[in-house]
């Protein structure tokens, strides 16, 4: 069982422009947390800054954050986060797209380099550490150049497969609480 306190830290663009684009998986992903039975909603915290909800799982306490912030400044906005909540970073699993893997494989990681996502570069670079805990979505393979790509709208087929791939993170996230980071990459990697 999660022996800390864990924040999920879903990064994307916070403008309407970008929800369900490729880029934003991770932060339309922890959005949808509420939607989940098992997951018991107790507080809800609406800053300028970030939307911080507590949630109860079974007896175990843990929280979704998302940022009102774009994308590359991620390193920043999580800083401004760390030091008011009084959280530190191991504290902190990032959810992130990634046009390296292919569509719908998930890899949680314990540290690790930005594999040129942006968001997670600012990060790295704010905090001089990679040793955070992140869990990349699948977006790939790109088609025509990064940029236009991750932040394009799903297509027809992708729209579809969705709710198996958001399943999956939820059966992800239930492993870390109910185990470990550990026990979750031998199941899910």
């Amino acid at each position: 069982m999660a022996d800390r306190a864990i924040y999920f830290l879903g990064l994307g663009n916070n403008k309407a422009k970008y929800i369900m684009t490729r880029h934003n998986i991770g932060m339309d992903f922890v959005a949808n947390l509420d939607r989940e039975d098992s997951f018991i909603l107790e507080n809800f915290k609406n800053t300028r800054d970030y939307i911080l909800r507590k949630y109860t799982y079974k007896d175990i306490t843990f929280w979704s954050v998302r940022f009102k912030t774009y994308m590359n400044l991620s390193g920043s906005a999580l800083k401004n986060f760390c030091n008011k909540e009084n959280v530190d970073i191991t504290q902190v699993c990032i959810i992130v797209d990634d046009f390296n893997l292919e569509f719908g494989r998930i890899r949680i990681r314990l540290k690790g380099s930005s594999g040129n996502h942006k968001g997670l570069q600012s990060i790295i670079d704010t905090f001089q550490t990679n040793n955070f805990a992140r869990i990349r979505i699948g977006i790939g393979p790109v088609c025509g150049t990064a940029e236009d790509f991750v932040l394009q709208r799903f297509n027809q087929d992708e729209l579809e497969k969705l709710p198996l791939i958001y399943k999956t993170f939820v059966s992800i996230i239930k492993t870390i609480l109910d185990y470990d980071f550990e026990t979750a990459m031998n199941k899910f990697n």
